[in-house]
């Protein structure tokens, strides 16, 4: 590699080459090292243009981008289930979920979703997964996946009396903080709508630990659209 020369086994001619060499790992190379299993001078010899990879779990928003992308395309290619969308607890428990398995366990997931779900909103049962890291018998995983549609359910779509005035969000971060929003300003007039639209972000914001991918999904908005409204609400460290 070094050299640009090759010799075939057996051979006794040099052969000049040129090539580009790209190489992938899931291993931690450095301890490996360390436990003489991998060559240092290999190592240093491919590490010239290193490309991290995070896990899908790490991806924030792109889980909700490549959630809609494999539900597009199933869709498109089975017209069938023409009409059918996920549920905002389906997007939720996809947010949430740690996905072990990365890219293939959630197209398997949107897949086996639009196929199990008898309804035209795909529910989060119907994903059958859990935030376990281990993997679960498959006759367990119908239960544990209804559990995990029920905390959903629950946590974020308490009802609400149907008198009352204000508006209350829940959050994962904090279900101890109750703090209203309230439609009444100190005077007793109605808030702007621009300011309850403040309120709820800085909320949001606050209530899922400053992450903005999760804020996002909570109020049903897009990442872009939460940069920008954190600007404008001048939000932003």
């Amino acid at each position: 590699m070094q050299e640009g020369e090759i010799t075939r086994v057996g051979g006794s001619e040099t052969i000049d080459f040129s090539a580009r060499v790209i190489s992938a790992t899931n291993k931690d190379v450095v301890k490996m090292i360390h436990e003489h299993k991998f060559r240092e001078d290999l190592y240093y010899r491919l590490f010239q243009f290193p490309v991290p990879l995070p896990p899908l779990r790490e991806r924030g928003q792109d889980l909700l981008l490549l959630s809609n992308y494999f539900f597009r395309e199933y869709t498109k290619s089975h017209p069938e289930f023409k009409g059918k969308k996920l549920s905002t607890e389906a997007r939720r428990a996809i947010a949430n979920h740690t996905w072990p398995g990365n890219i293939r366990e959630l197209k398997s997931a949107i897949e086996r979703a639009i196929l199990l779900s008898d309804s035209a909103e795909v529910s989060a049962a119907d994903l059958m997964i859990t935030d376990l890291t281990n993997i679960s018998p498959w006759s367990e995983r119908m239960t544990l996946a209804q559990a995990a549609e029920t905390k959903f359910t629950h946590q974020y779509n308490e009802p609400t009396p149907a008198d009352t005035r204000s508006v209350t969000a829940s959050s994962p971060s904090s279900m101890e903080d109750d703090e209203e929003i309230s439609l009444e300003d100190e005077d007793g007039g109605i808030r702007s709508l621009e300011e309850l639209k403040q309120r709820a972000v800085e909320r949001a914001y606050r209530l899922c630990d400053q992450n903005v991918d999760r804020a996002a999904v909570e109020l049903g908005i897009g990442r872009a659209t939460m940069y920008r409204l954190l600007r404008k609400f001048d939000m932003m460290d």
